[in-house]
């Protein structure tokens, strides 16, 4: 999460998230990717930033990093 608020240049900004759904955390499902990357989209929106689909990808991938170290990029792209 907060390689997403850093990805914005928004990591000083006062967030408050809630994530819900019924996507279970586990590995190998692309959850972390959900995750980063819905936070990606709801920012833009909140933030009326009118991102691309590749620059919200690009904040997913940063967002990845945190979970993966190196991540693959597969997951996010699907994710986006």
């Amino acid at each position: 999460i907060g390689l997403v608020l850093k990805h914005f240049k928004m990591e000083q900004e006062g967030v408050k998230l809630t994530f819900g759904g019924s996507l279970c955390c586990v590995s190998g499902i692309g959850a972390s990717a959900a995750q980063v990357v819905a936070m990606a989209r709801a920012i833009n929106l909140a933030k009326c930033m009118a991102l691309t689909e590749d620059q919200i990808n690009e904040a997913g991938y940063e967002g990845e990093k945190g979970y993966h170290g190196t991540p693959s990029g597969i997951d996010n792209t699907a994710a986006t």
